[in-house]
């Protein structure tokens, strides 16, 4: 659980980089060669232009584009399997039912059993549940005190693991 965790808060971090850096990009793009450079790499990619990025208004869809690449490519510390498996278990929590039908099918592209998906989407439901659960007693549970019996448990798991 730990490391699916520390695995989702990477790629949140990493999204959220990324998002603030193109900024300034997606405020000023406005290329026709840019958005058909785009697509001819989509093409070569998927075979098609995915509708979600169709979907966006023309000046922000390179930029779009250039985010989703550099997120969804086979040289990202997060294997691709791994990478929709964790976007399998976000989609659901949204819920998006459109995200939940590429990621599924992405995740088993990549090599995803049936078991692997279920446990994914469990996972995301239990993060949800006990992210329910803290968020709703906040009063109740601090987060010095949280982080700090996490510090001591994740030490006793190091210390006993096999």
């Amino acid at each position: 659980m730990y490391l699916f965790v520390q695995q989702i808060k990477k790629l949140a971090t990493v999204c959220m980089t990324v998002l603030v850096l193109t900024l300034p990009t997606i405020a000023q793009e406005n290329s026709t060669d840019g958005w058909e450079k785009a697509q001819q790499e989509m093409k070569a990619m998927m075979g098609s232009v995915p509708v979600m990025f169709k979907k966006l208004p023309a000046n922000v869809r390179v930029s779009a584009w250039e985010l989703f690449k550099s997120i969804n490519n086979p040289h990202t510390a997060i294997p691709s399997k791994y990478g929709e498996l964790i976007g399998l278990a976000v989609a659901a929590q949204i819920p998006c039912e459109y995200c939940v039908i590429a990621h599924t099918k992405l995740a088993r592209l990549f090599g995803a059993t049936d078991q692997e998906i279920k446990e994914a989407i469990a996972k995301g439901a239990e993060t949800r549940l006990w992210s329910t659960i803290l968020n709703g007693n906040l009063t109740e549970a601090d987060k010095a005190s949280f982080k700090a019996d996490w510090d001591k448990q994740i030490e006793y798991m190091k210390a006993h693991q096999k």
